[in-house]
């Protein structure tokens, strides 16, 4: 009998992961890990596939099988069961994607000889870690939540991927991380920041005149490469709030967050005279003086002037590899 159950997106990683199910299978087979394989569905269904497999009491383990938004999905699936945490399968992450924030957070690195075995270890042998989840309208955020620059960055992604997909050239040119540099240098000529006032828990309103970008943040890393708050951590109860006041700001931000950033902080931190935008809480709320676009796990939400997300602590179990 199958306890773990494969979510798997073949067209993760612009069809790249369909590519590596012989490696996997291989694996599988090395590490006696007992399986059924299910493939992911358009329209928002793999939602309800989730649900159904979480509900069905047939496994101990989902195993989302390609990039954040499939592990979007199946959360929001699973969550969609309505059983207490201890009652619902343990989620693992197989990162097939192209940010893999999820799975860098816990130390899964997408690329390497080993990192697909090691993915897999974690899901025969892996820690069970309690997973915050945190909740904005009827959307559950396993990633991050943001608006400004980075959900109109997605926009652009989206429109650009569009018409790639009409010529043979682009297709081969622009995609994954191509795609996603394309579009962040074209976005900035026709981005107007906006004001803004945000609520972290019971704390006096911050008030922003020129809000560029904000990022509410549940793991440590996001869009693949970035760490804002190194102490972050998914298991904390906290979500990690940070504001980006003008493109001086954004930029300096993310030069300092870069993984393998090649600037001083405090050298940057001197030139630039930054003043600390970072904030930690249960609870945010944002209001906009205007309609901005927002994003939740890489992928476009909604726009709106009104933002509230709210943190779950220990909604899922995250099977997390030993050590």
């Amino acid at each position: 009998m199958s306890d773990v159950a494969f979510l798997f997106n073949p067209s993760a990683q612009t069809g790249q992961a369909a590519q590596r199910w012989d490696d996997l299978l291989r694996h599988t087979t090395e590490l006696d890990i007992r399986f059924e394989r299910f493939d992911t569905l358009p329209d928002g269904r793999t939602v309800e596939l989730a649900r159904d497999l979480a509900r069905s009491g047939r496994f101990r383990t989902l195993v989302a099988c390609g990039g954040d938004g499939t592990v979007s999905e199946v959360v929001n699936g699973m969550m969609g069961a309505e059983e207490k945490p201890e009652n619902l399968p343990a989620l693992a992450v197989i990162p097939f994607g192209t940010g893999n924030n999820i799975a860098r957070s816990i130390g899964l690195a997408p690329n390497g000889p080993n990192n697909l075995r090691r993915a897999l270890e974690a899901v025969r042998y892996g820690a069970n870690l309690p997973f915050d989840l945190c909740r904005i309208d009827d959307r559950y955020v396993a990633d991050a939540f943001s608006i400004g620059v980075d959900p109109a960055i997605l926009i652009e992604r989206n429109t650009e991927r569009e018409k790639a997909r009409r010529s043979p050239i682009l297709r081969t040119i622009l995609r994954d991380y191509n795609l996603y540099l394309y579009a962040v240098m074209r976005v900035p000529f026709r981005h107007k920041n906006v004001a803004a006032t945000v609520w972290v828990d019971e704390e006096p309103p911050h008030t922003v005149g020129h809000l560029t970008n904000l990022i509410v943040n549940n793991v440590r890393v996001y869009a693949g490469e970035f760490v804002f708050e190194p102490d972050s951590r998914a298991n904390d109860g906290l979500l990690d709030v940070i504001l980006f006041t003008g493109w001086r700001d954004y930029l300096s931000k993310f030069i300092l967050a870069a993984r393998a950033s090649p600037v001083n902080p405090r050298v940057l931190d001197r030139v630039l005279k930054r003043r600390r935008t970072n904030y930690q809480g249960h609870r945010v709320r944002i209001k906009t003086v205007r309609p901005v676009n927002s994003q939740i796990d890489g992928e476009v939400h909604r726009a709106g002037t009104d933002f509230e997300v709210v943190c779950i602590p220990g909604a899922l179990t995250l099977k997390t590899p030993v050590g």
